[in-house]
């Protein structure tokens, strides 16, 4: 992120350095409050809402959350074709595997109008390739109703 916001100042000007970090950090960090923002720099909350009101800082951190935003996305195409090609593998645990993934969220929709499961799972392959599948809290997902 902080090639993306040196290309940006380089278009639009430097930023304070103070402001830099406090952008760089709500980019990583985007539900950071005053109060935690405040003790990164060691400013109050109503230093840091001043800062965060001033219209150039508003731009920048605008335009690097839309910037961080269209790159999740190529990156969920991405995986979605990776995953496609997963599916066809001539090794039948990893197509197993990639089909588990891919229908994680299918297997959790509506049964009918009336009957939903209780459970759903949230699959994430590690780093060593293994997969970990959680079960996840009911209020933490959108209910379709």
């Amino acid at each position: 992120m902080t090639l993306e916001l040196e290309k940006l100042e380089k278009k639009k000007g430097k930023i304070d350095p103070i402001d830099r970090l406090l952008i760089l950090h709500l980019v990583d960090h985007p539900s950071a409050t005053n109060a935690e923002l405040g003790q990164l720099v060691n400013m109050t909350r109503q230093g840091i809402h001043l800062r965060r009101n001033k219209p150039v800082f508003r731009e920048y951190l605008i335009e690097l959350l839309g910037s961080t935003e269209s790159h999740l996305k190529e990156a969920a195409a991405r995986a979605a074709i990776r995953l496609g090609k997963l599916i066809h593998s001539a090794d039948e645990t990893v197509a197993t595997q990639a089909s588990k993934i891919a229908l994680t969220n299918h297997l959790t929709q509506k049964i009918d109008m009336t009957i939903q499961p209780v459970i759903r799972y949230k699959t994430t392959v590690e780093a060593d390739g293994s997969l970990l599948q959680e079960i996840m809290d009911e209020d933490k997902h959108d209910k379709k109703e």
